[in-house]
């Protein structure tokens, strides 16, 4: 990733040249949500052995199609709606009973339908496969106003009379993202199993007192989703372990503009670069080169003491010593060019 500005260097001022890059990388801000807390410890019962369940299924968040979450920019990203599934996989024709709880960021909007009900709606696998499941099992889905700070949730449910329950997607939902985006920001999506009072989400077969009912559920609920003990593999910068998924919205890559390189006068083998710095730099090293019309080629490494290249957002100055460095007879066609590279 480059981000460069150049100057002529003269005495007068010369528009700067730039190229633009179009990757772009995830910076998370300070402020970000921790682990979902409210999210209830799986109590593993006697005789339950997660490992010896036959179906062994997971939960797995989709965003926009892509599997665990997915980076925008925040300019295609700001006030746009973006459609994520919940998958199921490794328990297909094993299920009939289920129901869990998904948190998210209060930060996203989910949307509703004309009716106003939030618009959490069957996987298209299920909907056109699967008539024997239920899911709109007591008013599910609904909101769930039992959330943390800074958090929404909603509940889910199935149920039937056999183990019909599919692989593949299994919910379907939209987010709206807020016109106010900043770069950095990453807004979780978590799967939790949740207690209150004498219930408690389940993911079950039509026999649920059976053994191998009760090895699926406890599989899916500590391995087949992510929890603190079974932390998420993302590498997500602010985002909690525990997550099943996430939006994250990217940082654009710091942008360098309005170089201009003036010799001193009388000429006493220093050069002036001024520059200025947008975006985040965090990572990032400025490299000070310098390019005669003749074919020499000087990357600054002298400069005057106190005054090395700087990466402050706004405007810098670097003072290079070209004495120092041998360049004792620099005529005025000659080019400095800033660049911005990743540090090692």
């Amino acid at each position: 990733m480059l981000r460069v500005g150049k100057a002529e260097l003269q005495n007068i001022e010369k528009a700067s040249k730039m190229k633009v890059a179009s990757s772009f990388f995830v910076f998370a801000l300070a402020a970000s949500l921790g682990s979902a807390a409210s999210a209830d410890e799986y109590i593993i019962g006697e005789g339950v052995n997660p490992g010896e369940a036959r179906n062994k299924p997971r939960l797995t968040v989709k965003v926009d199609g892509q599997s665990g979450g997915k980076t925008f920019s925040p300019d295609e990203a700001s006030g746009m709606t973006v459609t994520c599934t919940i998958d199921v996989s490794g328990a297909n024709q094993a299920y009939c009973s289920t129901g869990y709880h998904v948190y998210y960021s209060d930060r996203l909007s989910l949307t509703k339908n004309k009716l106003g009900n939030i618009n959490v709606v069957p996987g298209a696998d299920q909907e056109a496969d699967n008539q024997a499941l239920a899911f709109t099992n007591n008013n599910a889905p609904k909101e769930d106003p039992t959330v943390p700070e800074g958090w929404k949730g909603f509940f889910v449910s199935t149920a039937g009379n056999g183990n019909v329950g599919l692989d593949g997607t299994m919910w379907k939902f939209s987010f709206k993202l807020p016109d106010d985006l900043q770069g950095g920001e990453v807004f979780p999506i978590d799967i939790l199993y949740k207690v209150a009072d004498s219930a408690a989400d389940m993911f079950a077969s039509a026999s649920p007192n059976s053994p191998e009912s009760k090895n699926m559920e406890a599989y899916l609920f500590t391995k087949g989703i992510y929890t603190a003990s079974n932390p998420n593999p993302f590498g997500v910068e602010g985002l909690p372990a525990d997550a099943d998924g996430y939006i994250a919205i990217a940082v654009p890559p710091p942008v360098v503009s309005n170089v201009v390189a003036r010799q001193r006068w009388p000429w006493n083998g220093l050069v002036d670069v001024d520059y200025e710095i947008g975006g985040e730099t965090k990572g990032f090293k400025a490299e000070i080169s310098f390019d005669e019309q003749g074919g020499r080629h000087w990357v600054a490494t002298n400069f005057l003491a106190g005054a090395e290249p700087t990466l402050n957002r706004g405007y810098n100055r670097a003072t290079w010593d070209a004495k120092a460095a041998g360049a004792t007879n620099v005529v005025t066609e000659v080019q400095a060019t800033v660049k911005l590279l990743h540090e090692e």
